[in-house]
């Protein structure tokens, strides 16, 4: 019998536990996609990982309530906003030295801002409006 679905995780309702504060959010997988195993929590930023696996429930007609966070496909223009946004990030705070290293932010987003690391139906968070 053919498997329904192409990856474990399509569908599911996910736990992830933060490293840092402790918070346990559940995020829905709004596709047939994998997912990260680390993302950022949603209270303090750190680290939250996907935990107690064996608990992952596929809803594939789940309906998320407002306000909550859910992966969803990101598109190639997603992606460059995205890019876009890390590099401002970098530059303004100069992470580990990062307007030393290009000099210039034009050189800093002809670095980053492109597709070179773009994946067809890699994911990303959204909430829910």
């Amino acid at each position: 019998m053919p498997q329904k679905y192409q990856n474990a995780e399509a569908f599911c309702l996910m736990r992830y536990r933060c490293e840092k504060c402790n918070h346990v959010e559940v995020l829905w997988n709004s596709r047939d996609g994998v997912t990260p195993f680390v993302i950022g929590c949603v209270k303090c930023g750190k680290p939250a990982k996907h935990v107690d696996w064996k608990l992952d429930r596929r809803v594939p007609d789940y309906d998320p309530p407002k306000g909550s966070r859910i992966f969803v496909t990101m598109t190639s223009e997603e992606y460059l906003k995205s890019q876009t946004k890390r590099v401002e990030h970098f530059w303004k705070d100069d992470v580990h030295g990062f307007r030393s290293i290009y000099k210039t932010k034009l050189r800093a987003n002809r670095a980053f801002v492109t597709l070179d690391d773009f994946t067809e139906g890699m994911p990303e968070i959204k909430i829910v409006e």
